[in-house]
């Protein structure tokens, strides 16, 4: 069983890359990422942008003095892990061109926790970086109590994306010894409404496949995931899963 959790947990060492304002929600975001670092022999790269009239009014400066104020207080352990990086432009494509000079495996960022899951992609930051990402993203609350992760929920719709999230996922389950979930919904829509006397079938192929995949998820993480195929929208059925409004 070890080999083969060391063919799948190809993920980690990667590098992480940390959108840092000095917010609460960022504050999570990076501790998360010094902690999985740590935990998985990775390097975070702490990143704050600012705009360029900031600059000139002396935002500069404050931002170097927030950034090694933060990175000074690690312990000396987990300051090794660690670089920092201002730059001068929009955040969303500073951040997502930083992960991609240091080809990294993961992009951290805090999100405020408004009125629950639903509301968490609604910042323009998040919103904007979720298009021009090159590697998976993790969204934090600004919560320190989200951290660290007693659970992991899995999406999962067959495609290279899905399995590239999927796999660091499990691997960060594995680090935390979370639960893990893994789930799949299948759409309800007219046409299949319409095809109800086969849906048995149908449904004998998504599970088969999800189970399949389960295989994968339960080499990398070392115990075998909770298996979940829900009808109905896949985003309404993981806020349901999770807790979510």
């Amino acid at each position: 069983m070890a080999a083969q959790r060391d063919t799948v947990m190809r993920q980690f060492p990667t590098p992480l890359v940390v959108g840092f304002d000095g917010s609460p929600a960022s504050l999570c975001a990076a501790g998360a990422a010094v902690d999985i670092a740590e935990r998985s022999g990775s390097k975070a790269h702490l990143v704050t942008v600012i705009r360029g009239g900031e600059s000139e009014r002396g935002g500069e400066g404050r931002a170097r003095r927030m950034l090694r104020d933060y990175t000074t207080g690690l312990r000396a352990t987990q300051r090794r892990l660690v670089t920092e990086g201002l730059r001068v432009g929009d955040a969303p494509t500073e951040i997502a061109r930083v992960a991609d000079e240091v080809d990294a495996g993961l992009i951290v960022v805090g999100a405020s926790h408004r009125t629950g899951l639903a509301k968490l992609l609604l910042g323009s930051t998040v919103e904007s970086l979720l298009q021009r990402v090159p590697c998976p993203l993790l969204i934090l609350s600004g919560d320190r109590v989200a951290w660290p992760p007693d659970e992991v929920v899995i999406g999962d719709d067959a495609t290279a994306e899905a399995r590239q999230a999927g796999d660091l996922a499990s691997e960060i389950g594995a680090l935390y010894e979370a639960q893990v979930t893994l789930l799949e919904a299948m759409p309800m829509d007219g046409q299949i409404a319409e095809a109800a006397s086969w849906m048995g079938s149908v449904r004998e192929l998504f599970e088969d496949r999800l189970q399949d995949r389960a295989d994968d998820v339960e080499r990398a993480c070392g115990s075998r995931p909770t298996v979940r195929l829900v009808d109905g929208a896949a985003a309404r059925a993981l806020m349901a899963l999770v807790g979510g409004d």
